[in-house]
């Protein structure tokens, strides 16, 4: 069957995901200014990265890609969807600025797409993802 290295993508989300939200949202509060001025910048560069993982995942098997997309698509819909709503709560949970709020639950949501892109790999190949030595 499917499987995914789940320690191994526990690790990933703590790193991925909560190192830099907490470092992102540490600056925002305690130096809006920079925050402010580097933010297109670093959304930029955010989405460039998550843009040349997709593209390596699809050109690593094309065909795999193409067979499973109808199945994947969907599923990662749901999968990114969930990660929004799951952000939205634990943000709630802990703050009451609704600004901040959006920023962890959009965090989680764009965050998760490389958690996805993660198991996905996994899933379609039938082999973990590449492990740091």
């Amino acid at each position: 069957g499917l499987s995914a290295p789940l320690p191994y993508l526990l690790q990933y989300v703590s790193l991925i995901v909560g190192l830099p939200l907490v470092i992102g949202m540490t600056i925002r509060r305690r130096v809006p200014a920079l925050a402010a001025q580097y933010r297109p910048r670093v959304e930029t560069a955010a989405f460039a990265g998550v843009t040349t993982i997709l593209v390596l995942v699809i050109l690593d098997d094309v065909g795999a890609f193409a067979t499973m997309f109808s199945v994947a698509a969907p599923l990662a819909i749901i999968f990114v969807s969930a990660s929004f709503a799951v952000g939205w709560g634990v943000a709630a949970a802990i703050t009451t600025d609704r600004h901040d709020r959006f920023t962890v639950a959009v965090e989680f949501g764009a965050r998760n797409v490389g958690v996805a892109t993660a198991m996905a790999v996994t899933a379609v190949s039938c082999r973990a993802p590449a492990r740091p030595p």
